[in-house]
């Protein structure tokens, strides 16, 4: 017996003969040959339940029976669902401009990019940038002085003599009087 939904469209069918109650089949399903529970014929072509062979088969099936409406209508329902979900991660408000800002009169404008490469070779050639007083040479002539006296027991002043392009450059700890 089929069963018909409103729109005239099979919507199950109602198995008689397989058990001691009613059961009933989606319409959309497709079977060759219903069998009561158990009593699979072991033949060529019959596959029993939980194997490979069988979860083979039900990716086939299932590949060959899409519905493109059903599916369509799935697509849009889960857009929709989609859409009103917050979003994962909260947005900033940002004001929305009112307009292209303007340079004040008489504001220095910046150098070009070309401009600042030369003004760097510039600055390398006058040696500026290597005597900035930063190195990555260890230097051989460091002394550290520990004076402990009764006036300030913690006095411990350290004297480094930097060598930056051939010349010593004597460095003291900020912070703490000459020796």
């Amino acid at each position: 017996m089929v069963q018909f939904c409103k729109t005239g469209r099979p919507k199950s069918v109602k198995l008689t003969n397989v058990t001691n109650h009613d059961v009933e089949c989606p319409a959309h399903y497709t079977f060759v040959w219903w069998v009561p529970h158990g009593d699979l014929p072991i033949e060529e072509g019959f596959v029993q339940l939980h194997t490979k062979k069988y979860r083979e088969w039900q990716v086939l099936a299932y590949a060959l029976s899409k519905d493109d409406q059903l599916l369509t209508k799935e697509r849009q329902l889960y857009e929709e669902w989609l859409a009103r979900q917050p979003p994962a991660v909260d947005r900033p408000h940002y004001e929305t401009p009112g307009g292209i800002r303007q340079r004040p009169e008489g504001a220095p404008r910046g150098l070009t990019c070309e401009q600042q490469w030369e003004r760097l070779d510039e600055l390398k050639g006058m040696g500026s940038i290597a005597n900035a007083g930063v190195t990555d040479k260890i230097s051989s002539n460091t002394t550290v002085s520990d004076e402990s006296d009764d006036t300030n027991p913690a006095l411990c002043i350290a004297v480094i003599d930097d060598v930056v392009d051939g010349e010593t450059h004597p460095q003291q700890m900020a912070g703490v009087d000459e020796m």
